[in-house]
C-alpha cells in the first residue's frame, strides 16, 4: 500500500547522508547477509531495488500483514528474506524495504525510536507529529507517520526548499533533484517510482500526465492523501481526505495541482 511516510524516509535518510552517517552506495548492511544480499544498498532500499523476494498486497499471510501486525522486528524480518532478484535490477514497491533502510539510520545514529523526531520532525518544528516504532524501537518508516496537514505542508515546503530550512541547509546539495529522478533498471512495477517519491517525467524525457510540470512530484497515502511539489511553480499542495473508498483517478488533486499551476502561471 502506498504510504505518504516514505517520501519523508526519503528526507530523514537525507539528513543523515549530510550528518555523514551513511552514504546511499553504503553496502554489505546487515553482518548476515553473506550471500548476493550484502550487494543491496542504501539506494535500493529507498528505490524499491533490493530485490528482496516481497508481496504489498494487504491479505492475511503476505509479507506486508505479518510484518505490519506480527513480527516485533520488523527489518529483522525483512532481512531474512530471500533474494528474487538480484539487486538493483528489479523494482517493487515494498515498505519492507523502507523498515530494513530505518533499521540502517537508528543503528548508525545510536538513538532507535527518537530518531525522526532528533533529526526531521523537531528541525521543522513538527512538534506533534508521531512516527510510531515497533518493539524493537525502529521507526516504522513505511507507514505509521501521524502529522497534521500543516505538518504535511511544511515537510513539502522543505522538499520546494531543497533541504534548507530557516536558513540551515539539512540535506545534502542536490538531494531533492537526485532523489526525482527515476533510474533505469531491467524491470519495474512502479512507472514514475524515485527515491521514495512519485515523479512525472520518466527516463525517456516522457511525461505520466502532460498536464503537469516534468518536475512535479508526490508523495502518495494510502487512503487518497497527497502532497504535491511542483519546483517550476514554487507551489505545495496537500489533500488529506480519507477516502479509501474513491478511485485514484476519481480524486482530482492531479486537476487541482494542474490548476493552481496554470493560475500562478
Amino acid at each position: 500500500g502506498w504510504s505518504m511516510a516514505k517520501s519523508v524516509a526519503n528526507l530523514l535518510t537525507g539528513v543523515m547522508v549530510a550528518r555523514g552517517s551513511v552514504a546511499v552506495g553504503d553496502d554489505a548492511l546487515r553482518p548476515e547477509w553473506t550471500d548476493g544480499r550484502r550487494d543491496i544498498t542504501v539506494d535500493d532500499l529507498l528505490r524499491g531495488t533490493s530485490g528482496l523476494e516481497w508481496d504489498e498486497t494487504y491479505d492475511l499471510g503476505t509479507p506486508i500483514t505479518r510484518m505490519l501486525y506480527l513480527e516485533e522486528d520488523m527489518a529483522g524480518y525483512v532481512a531474512g528474506l530471500p533474494l528474487a532478484h538480484a539487486p538493483g535490477t528489479y523494482q517493487q514497491y515494498t515498505s519492507g524495504g523502507t523498515n530494513l533502510l530505518c533499521s540502517v539510520l537508528t543503528e548508525r545514529a545510536g538513538v532507535g525510536a527518537d530518531l525522526p523526531r532528533r533529526a526531521l520532525l523537531g528541525p521543522l518544528g513538527l512538534s506533534s507529529a508521531v512516527w510510531e516504532a515497533d518493539a524493537t524501537g525502529t521507526p516504522v518508516c513505511s507507514s505509521y507517520l501521524w502529522a497534521t496537514p500543516r505538518d504535511w505542508a511544511s515537510i513539502g515546503q522543505f522538499a520546494l526548499q531543497n533541504g534548507v530550512w530557516e536558513g540551515s541547509r539539512l540535506l545534502p546539495e542536490g538531494w531533492m533533484t537526485a532523489s526525482t529522478m527515476v533510474q533505469e533498471v531491467a524491470g519495474s512495477e512502479e512507472a514514475g517510482y524515485a527515491a521514495g517519491w512519485w515523479v512525472n517525467q520518466l527516463p525517456d524525457g516522457s511525461l505520466i500526465d502532460d498536464t503537469l510540470p516534468a518536475d512535479t512530484y508526490s508523495a502518495n497515502g494510502h487512503d487518497g492523501q497527497r502532497l504535491y511539489v511542483v519546483p517550476s511553480a514554487g507551489l505545495v499542495v496537500v489533500r488529506m481526505g480519507f477516502s479509501p473508498e474513491v478511485a485514484r483517478e476519481d480524486l482530482r488533486v492531479r486537476e487541482l495541482v494542474a490548476e493552481l499551476v496554470s493560475r500562478l502561471g
